[in-house]
């Protein structure tokens, strides 16, 4: 999400508004936004947001008009739809960057212990710290830790300021607790005039066992999903049509067979093999 001309027409119109709520109702919001590194001022987004739900009520009323006179003649339309639809889009407005912040924590925690290794790498070789992240923002194979280093090498050229109030400043905002303690060893290490190699040769061996003990849980865990699918989804339909098929033959009419594996092949099967999806993924 960039800011827009569409988006410069909100602040102009709301601005205000966010900004006297900005310590009450809004409160945390802005460095949630920061977390999930969404290129906006406070402001200027949920402006956007307001602007939207105002838009989504006009919509929503002309939807539920149309709805009453042509074929659903009920006041309850009129009331429900215009309420439901700005509020659904509220909900995913505030949704928006905590889900974004979370996506950036497991890309950071994911790519971690291979970034670390290839900053201790570089570390053997005598490069100054700096460097190490102006190179590693320059690398696109660790996710968002690449934005994170562009951050840091971003304050540090742009802003003028040292590499440790660099790194502290997104120890702030970063969304990865394993990052940010990463760093904060970082600094301690820099600190203190210790070998940086060799905290961040300790550190990739301390992450890498963790990340292996981490994947082992996980195909620990897809295995009994598997185990639960296969019963669920596979073994389970096979026996309901055999059931269906005997209770048919028992009962003369036999109508409510048909319309239960209708309603179990098209609704209850596709809710399944998506949640199974969403659990895997």
């Amino acid at each position: 999400m960039k800011s827009t001309k569409y988006s410069n027409f909100c602040l102009d119109r709301f601005g205000n508004v966010v900004s006297k709520y900005k310590k009450g109702w809004f409160a945390g919001r802005e460095i949630v936004l920061e977390k999930a590194n969404i290129p906006v001022v406070f402001e200027e987004f949920y402006a956007l947001a307001i602007m939207n739900m105002l838009i989504g009520f006009c919509l929503g009323l002309i939807i539920a008009i149309l709805l009453f006179l042509l074929l659903l003649p009920s006041f309850i339309i009129l009331i429900i739809l215009p309420i439901v639809v700005p509020v659904c889009i509220g909900v995913v407005y505030l949704y928006i960057p905590s889900s974004t912040a979370k996506q950036r924590s497991e890309s950071i925690d994911r790519c971690l212990p291979y970034a670390i290794n290839f900053m201790s790498t570089m570390a053997v070789a005598g490069i100054a710290p700096v460097e190490i992240f102006r190179v590693l923002a320059e690398v696109e194979v660790y996710g968002e830790i690449q934005n994170e280093a562009i951050r840091i090498v971003k304050e540090i050229d742009v802003m003028g300021i040292d590499n440790i109030t660099a790194l502290e400043h997104d120890i702030d905002i970063s969304p990865s607790k394993k990052f940010r303690s990463f760093l904060q060893g970082m600094i301690g290490t820099i600190q203190s005039g210790s070998d940086l190699q060799v905290y961040l040769s300790d550190a990739t061996e301390k992450y890498m066992e963790d990340d292996l003990i981490i994947r082992k849980k996980s195909l620990d865990l897809l295995g009994g999903i598997s185990d639960i699918f296969i019963v669920a989804v596979i073994a389970f339909p096979i026996f309901l049509v055999v059931m269906l098929s005997t209770m048919s033959f028992m009962n003369s009419s036999g109508a409510f067979s048909p319309i239960i594996l209708y309603l179990f092949s098209f609704m209850a099967l596709p809710m399944a093999y998506i949640g199974f999806y969403e659990l895997i993924k």
